[in-house]
Parts: C-alpha cells; sequence; structure tokens
C-alpha cells in the first residue's frame, strides 16, 4: 500500500520479487509482481539488487556483470580534473 497519507505509493511495474507475490492498490486494483530471477550454470537462482546479484539460498553476493556488457569502467568515473586527480580518487 505504501504510505497514502505522505504521497508515497508502491509501483507494481518497478516492483520485483524473488517470489510471485500480488499487489493490491487503495482503490481495489491488483497487480501481479512476477518472480525476477537470474540462473546461472552452476544451478544458483540470483535476485538482482542495485548492481549486484544475491544468491536466493546461501545469500551469498556477487557483481552483476552483465550490466555492463556494452560499458568499459572509464565510462562510469568521474574524476576531477583540477591536477589532483589521484587525490580525489
Amino acid at each position: 500500500k505504501g504510505a497514502p497519507q505522505l504521497g508515497v505509493k508502491i509501483n507494481g511495474s518497478k516492483t520485483c520479487c524473488n517470489y510471485e507475490a500480488e499487489i493490491q492498490y487503495e482503490g481495489g486494483e491488483k497487480h501481479t509482481v512476477p518472480k525476477n530471477l537470474q540462473f546461472t550454470d552452476d544451478g544458483g537462482a540470483y535476485f538482482p539488487w542495485c548492481g549486484m546479484l544475491i544468491n536466493t539460498q546461501t545469500c551469498s553476493v556477487k557483481v552483476d556483470f552483465s550490466r555492463f556488457n556494452m560499458f568499459q569502467g572509464k565510462d562510469d568515473m568521474t574524476l576531477d580534473k583540477s591536477g589532483n586527480e589521484g587525490v580525489k580518487l
């Protein structure tokens, strides 16, 4: 439901779970949240969260490198070009 008194509500299209869930909005409208897991070659089931993959069985965490297929690490860094880049890095 969120917190309607604060103007906050759940956006079903941006919500994901490691299990199937259902959201019911105030007006009675229902939205099914699909299960969102990524499976690896070793049989692990991982839940994506903020660029990380969390194993739903062991709670181990690893970086989701698939998000960076088209990018290089330097494309995602911001450096201060003031002459002391190493200090701010």
